[in-house]
């Protein structure tokens, strides 16, 4: 993986991306990933905050890609009072997405085709599933550091997909990959979820998300 630079905003310097580059940021804000992933646990005990629990881990990522000073509480309480009714729509909308792709693939798998051919249709939920799991980084992280209606937020999140599409890939399937291998082996693992796992994998996703929207979005009114 070799971004080089961007430089899409005239009073920042350019952020520089890469393998090196990622790995530096994660050892150096490790501790702060940790105090993230066990706020995120303690901010999901209510159900009804998950929304903004998502998106405030993901913005606690972005700061620490872009090397802003990082307040974990603050940005927890910041996606609650600001961003809930966002995140809430962009979870639900996804989540929805997501369903139905993995539901319409798992009904046509069943289906009895007369003509074995025609079982190709299921690549088309299965394609929406997909989509669906690959925009979750550019939403969330769009809504952590971007002031724009849910609908826009959306809508750039499909296009980015396909924009960024080699980084999208890579990053949707190491982070799920991640978060899968820790479902699996949850008892043998539960040091490590409790401790920095969701936080991880939530950070090498937005990395590669982050760099999408570095490149193909205009940041403007960071909140």
């Amino acid at each position: 993986m070799k971004f080089g630079f961007t430089d899409l905003h005239q009073d920042e310097e350019a952020q520089e991306f890469g393998w090196k580059h990622m790995i530096q940021v994660l050892w150096r804000e490790l501790f702060t990933l940790i105090k993230a992933n066990l706020c995120f646990f303690l901010f999901c005990i209510p159900i009804v905050t998950i929304p903004a629990a998502v998106t405030a881990i993901h913005n606690i990522c972005v700061d620490a890609v872009r090397g802003k000073p990082v307040k974990v509480m603050r940005a927890y309480g910041n996606a609650l009072k600001t961003r809930y009714l966002a995140s809430f729509g962009a979870l639900a909308i996804l989540a929805g997405l997501i369903v139905l792709g993995c539901y319409g693939t798992t009904f046509y798998w069943e289906w009895p085709f007369p003509v074995p051919m025609m079982r190709m249709i299921i690549l088309l939920p299965a394609a929406f599933a997909v989509v669906g799991i690959l925009m979750i980084p550019y939403c969330f992280c769009m809504l952590a550091c971007m002031d724009l209606p849910l609908g826009k937020v959306i809508k750039n999140s499909f296009l980015l997909v396909f924009l960024n599409l080699r980084f999208s890939i890579c990053g949707g399937v190491i982070g799920t990959a991640m978060i899968l291998l820790q479902i699996q082996f949850w008892l043998p693992l539960l040091p490590v979820i409790l401790s920095c796992g969701i936080a991880i994998a939530v950070y090498v996703a937005s990395y590669f998300a982050f760099y999408g929207i570095e490149r193909f979005v205009v940041i403007k009114n960071d909140i």
